[in-house]
């Protein structure tokens, strides 16, 4: 009788030892789905409108009479982009956090004329680079929206570096002049908020393509002087792939 206890016990420890892994590679599957949580790629993003608004001021002083008339014209590009990175905290809710580069150009012209219709005029060629970087929640699968369908809002931050300036004189009596001392924005870094919404495509390799569509209000403006002001308001179209 003892032996045939003895014989089940020992098949009994032998099965569950056979069902139950070893603490070291529970330990080792755990760190690989935490990993999966995390997305890597780049995201591209087109941006319709100018980075600067155009205005026209006329201003005037007295002793001596002096007139200022500016102009700005700018030629930054439409497209951007950067990497990305994006971690899922549960199947339906990712926190994604994008580095946006962006280039900003612009020319003001300033023009000085005084009292006896002798002109000065000023040229101020700047050019800079934008680094934006919004952090948002993006939630899927929200009740009566589309099938992979996401909404997103959060905060961002802009940074303007890179600033390179040449100015031009040249004054009343056709003598000239040149400096590249670089414009100061009027306020760098901004903050944002950020709201948005696309689609997010999740293939058999576990590739992600994200098309979507956002708007940023700046509190504040990165250039804000005389005829050069940056929009405060930003719409753009993006689409994403991280893997």
């Amino acid at each position: 009788m003892s032996r045939r206890l003895t014989i089940t016990v020992l098949a009994c420890v032998g099965a569950l030892a056979a069902q139950t892994p070893p603490p070291s590679d529970s330990g080792a599957e755990r760190t690989p789905s935490f990993m999966k949580r995390f997305s890597f790629g780049f995201r591209v993003r087109a941006i319709p409108s100018r980075l600067f608004v155009k205005r026209t001021i006329a201003t005037s002083t007295t002793n001596p009479a002096l007139t200022y008339n500016y102009k700005t014209t700018s030629s930054s590009p439409y497209v951007g982009f950067g990497p990305a990175l994006d971690f899922s905290i549960r199947r339906n809710l990712l926190v994604a956090v994008d580095f946006l580069h962006h280039s900003a150009s612009y020319t003001q012209t300033t023009e000085i004329t005084d009292s006896n219709s002798k002109k000065t005029t000023i040229s101020e060629a700047t050019r800079a680079t934008y680094w934006d970087i919004p952090v948002r929640l993006q939630v899927l699968s929200l009740p009566r929206l589309p099938r992979r369908m996401f909404v997103s809002g959060g905060g961002v931050l802009r940074h303007a570096g890179h600033i390179r300036t040449g100015n031009e004189f040249t004054y009343h009596d056709g003598s000239t002049d040149y400096n590249e001392w670089p414009t100061k924005p009027a306020k760098n870094p901004i903050w944002g908020v950020v709201v948005g919404a696309g689609f997010r495509f999740v293939d058999d390799f576990n590739i992600k393509v994200m098309p979507e569509v956002r708007y940023t209000r700046w509190f504040g403006s990165t250039y804000n002087s005389a005829s050069t002001l940056s929009q405060q308001g930003q719409l753009e179209a993006l689409i994403g792939i991280t893997f």
